[in-house]
């Protein structure tokens, strides 16, 4: 068995190589390669990984022994497989092998175009569609003036040099 003294990323370390060796007791290996071990009074499961130590390369039935969610190891006891389900297979998210729908970037950012799409405001379009009344002067409840620039925005005078700064109880 390889292992690093620091590095528990690529691999295991010393010391989990040295807790398999003294306390580990391998009940079963996956299709992977992975090897599963429970300790000497049964109280902890764990797993060396035969690739990168990423915990979604644990098939669905010894995923649910690590979580004691079964007694038996499914070297014992085979999980029994539902004919609607899907063979199981590793995580490819951020490999070659991952799913692109159609609107990902990664795809080309192109999609259909749907009714619920995002059309950014524009000041031409918001200007054709404005009612006589808008463009008139519009009264606030303290009174301050809010005008129609020669662009089309509105645009509010400094509430403070206004004098209509927020009081306390107002």
């Amino acid at each position: 068995m390889a292992f690093k003294i620091f590095t528990w990323w690529s691999g295991p370390t010393f010391g989990t190589w040295l807790h398999t060796l003294l306390h580990g007791r391998e009940v079963g290996r996956d299709a992977d390669g992975n090897i599963y071990y429970v300790g000497k009074k049964a109280d902890r499961r764990w797993v060396i990984y035969a690739h990168s130590n990423d915990s979604s390369n644990v098939p669905p039935e010894w995923h649910l022994w690590l979580h004691k969610s079964r007694a038996d190891p499914p070297s014992k006891v085979p999980l029994p497989v539902k004919a609607w389900e899907k063979p199981w297979r590793p995580n490819p998210t951020g490999t070659a092998a991952a799913e692109l729908p159609q609107g990902a970037l990664a795809a080309g950012g192109r999609r259909a175009a749907a009714s619920a799409d995002y059309r950014a405001w524009s000041p031409k379009a918001a200007q054709v569609n404005q009612s006589p009344e808008a463009t008139q002067v519009i009264q606030s409840p303290k009174a301050a003036q809010v005008e129609q620039t020669p662009d089309g925005s509105l645009q509010r005078p400094n509430p403070v040099a206004a004098g209509l700064h927020a009081v306390p109880g107002d």
